[in-house]
């Protein structure tokens, strides 16, 4: 959407039915990225705990490290609630934006605060980020920012395991290649 040969057609006013799909396409997608938001933070909370409930020491790395990092986002919170939202209240209307300038063109896409305010779930912090936000919610910064402090978090965490199970999983490859070689040279793969 960012190469205006390929928006403006889009975004004409001639042809309202292809921005209305692309708005539907882009809801779309912020409700697949928000349950999918869901579903990583249940998953790796399950994970953490199935495997290292009984180290301390990882299990309070691990806790310190989410608040450090995504408690200091504050969008986290608005984002956790928006599925919410979007889950049992209904989509939220999203809209573009396109901003023209000497030095480019962009387009983004928005969701209407006033909207999501008279939705009574919001809870305490993502409730007072909302209020603060303008009445347009840039909503593809915040789901990048989130993104990337996800990114960074996973990174550490599976560096962090690697680095203090590393005897056993080296142990692990090992009898995995012995086995392999075995599998080969017995079946002549």
């Amino acid at each position: 959407m960012q190469d205006p040969s390929f928006a403006l057609p889009i975004l004409g006013v001639n042809n309202s039915r292809a921005h209305d799909d692309l708005l539907s396409e882009a809801e779309r997608l912020l409700h697949n990225i928000l349950m999918a938001l869901s579903t990583r933070i249940d998953q790796q909370r399950a994970f953490v705990r199935r495997h290292f409930d009984e180290d301390t020491i990882l299990m309070g790395e691990y806790v310190a490290k989410v608040k450090a990092d995504f408690g200091g986002y504050a969008p986290s919170l608005f984002l956790r609630d928006l599925r919410n939202y979007l889950t049992h209240h209904r989509l939220p209307v999203a809209q573009s934006r396109q901003t023209f300038s000497n030095q480019g063109f962009s387009v983004t896409f928005t969701l209407v605060r006033q909207q999501l305010q008279e939705w009574p779930g919001w809870k305490g912090d993502a409730r007072a980020w909302l209020a603060a936000q303008g009445e347009q919610i840039e909503i593809v910064p915040v789901v990048d920012g989130y993104a990337r402090i996800a990114g960074a978090f996973d990174k550490w965490l599976y560096d962090r395991v690697g680095r203090k199970y590393a005897a056993e999983i080296r142990a692990h490859n090992e009898e995995a290649e012995a086995f392999n070689r075995e599998w080969a040279r017995v079946f002549g793969m």
